[in-house]
């Protein structure tokens, strides 16, 4: 869009379309350690959040895009909606503002796209695409819709030449927000449940209740070998005398086990199985499996005493992907310093890629 405006004003140069495409390149680049993984392991996933039809309430249609009450009610309804102050504002800076930029009708073209695509008539598209539905509900563009809608109300004051009239239309537009768009705190249920201890067990047995396996009503967080998880039920044991299993050592990613089996028997922690998970039994790499039903994560114990470490090691798609993002907040801030921008500004994407470093170079529990 910016190169288009220079277009028009006839100082676009090939420096500038250069610009377009290393921003292009970089914003891909930067972002890589998510999507990267996304995409490459969703084959892991189960498809039971794709079983569920939910995408139909979540659609805006006439009656259901704009909250109309004043001041704005943040309360669950479903699907989350526009805020009337909020579009109005933005229609009054539609119809004010004096200069109608490229970047202008950009913004009202994202917004206007935002909208139809959070709406009923794009449902078929929404359904057709397992990509799209990762997002799970459409109403989540409000994050860019309402940045649109942000800036475009701005018209109200840009029509406005004089300095003390732009500074009392601002101040009155951002009092009219504060009044209008405020919560009602004293709606919402704040209660403390004060007896009740945040630890695995109460976590275990809320998901249990709710049937919200990793926080999450759709299960589109559970492994695809567990899709016939059951928190209620234990997991299917067979004859084996079960061993004496000592937890020696535990971190956020590792597990660390004193085990004595009096015969060879699996034994299944409950945790889910995911490829990235290793183990070492006595110091030797050790097979690691899900069980049959739950999805868990397995491994054989041979008779004896043993020392057993389990450790989530990341795959390497996911080192991958953080590599190309630091790789290119690398050459960003090469690339800003080379071609004579704001020095300082150079630094900003180098102390994140140092940042990053640090987190990929850290000590590492990963099995060598």
């Amino acid at each position: 869009v910016l190169g288009w405006q220079q277009h028009h004003a006839g100082r676009l140069t090939r420096q500038s379309w250069l610009w377009v495409l290393i921003c292009g390149a970089v914003a891909i680049g930067i972002s890589a350690f998510f999507w990267l993984p996304l995409i490459g392991e969703r084959g892991e996933l189960a498809r039971l959040a794709y079983e569920v039809q939910y995408l139909p309430e979540h659609v805006w249609t006439w009656r259901t895009f704009v909250q109309w009450q004043a001041p704005h009610l943040y309360t669950p309804t479903i699907p989350f909606r526009l805020g009337a102050v909020q579009l109005g504002l933005a229609l009054l800076g539609i119809l004010f503002v004096r200069r109608r930029s490229a970047e202008w009708w950009f913004w009202l073209g994202l917004s206007i796209v935002g909208m139809i695509f959070a709406s009923q008539m794009t449902l078929a598209v929404w359904q057709s695409f397992e990509l799209l539905q990762i997002a799970q509900f459409p109403w989540r563009l409000l994050s860019l819709i309402s940045l649109g809608l942000a800036l475009l109300s701005g018209g109200i004051v840009a029509r406005w030449r004089m300095l003390p009239v732009r500074l009392a239309v601002s101040i009155g537009a951002i009092m009219v927000v504060i009044i209008a768009q405020r919560p009602d705190v004293a709606d919402l249920d704040m209660t403390a449940l004060v007896d009740v201890s945040v630890n695995p067990a109460n976590i275990a047995h809320y998901e249990t209740d709710w049937n919200a396996s990793g926080a999450s009503w759709t299960k589109e967080f559970l492994p695809r070998w567990a899709e016939g998880f059951d928190g209620a039920s234990a997991p299917t044991r067979n004859d084996a005398t079960p061993p004496f299993v000592e937890l020696s050592r535990i971190s956020p990613k590792s597990f660390e086990f004193n085990v004595a089996a009096a015969e060879a028997t699996p034994l299944t922690l409950g945790q889910f199985y995911f490829p990235g998970w290793q183990a070492k039994l006595d110091g030797n790499p050790a097979a690691l499996y899900p069980s049959e039903s739950q999805g868990l994560l397995t491994v054989d114990i041979p008779p004896g005493e043993h020392t057993l470490h389990i450790v989530w090691g990341d795959p390497w798609l996911r080192r991958v992907g953080a590599w190309i993002s630091l790789v290119s907040l690398l050459l960003f801030g090469a690339a800003l310093w080379w071609f004579g921008r704001q020095q300082i500004a150079a630094l900003v994407p180098w102390a994140i890629a140092a940042m990053v470093m640090i987190m990929i170079l850290r000590p590492s529990e990963r099995l060598a």
